[in-house]
């Protein structure tokens, strides 16, 4: 609740970020907390959240809920998560 009242955020966009074993540690949607985030969905998703979890920065695109989705992503110096942007891909 804290994450959307102070950031808010456009239609269709989710903030997250995963810890360093890929548990969800904060969401937007708050029945997300605490999940793996390589259980939740497609073949891609899986690959996408092993990228984050390998880099420190980047851009991955993903299937998710039937669409494709894109997230920007960056880890934290602090806490070592990769909080992240996730939007509609464009087609």
């Amino acid at each position: 609740q804290q994450i959307k009242k102070t950031t808010p955020l456009p239609e269709g966009v989710v903030f997250y970020a995963i810890d360093s074993k890929g548990q969800i540690a904060l969401h937007t949607q708050e029945g997300r907390i605490f999940q793996e985030a390589t259980q939740l969905g497609s073949p891609t998703l899986i690959e996408a959240v092993h990228r984050m979890l390998a880099s420190r920065d980047g851009v991955v695109t993903y299937e998710f809920e039937g669409r494709q989705q894109k997230a920007i992503f960056q880890t934290s110096s602090l806490t070592g998560w990769k909080f992240a942007i996730r939007f509609p891909a464009e087609k």
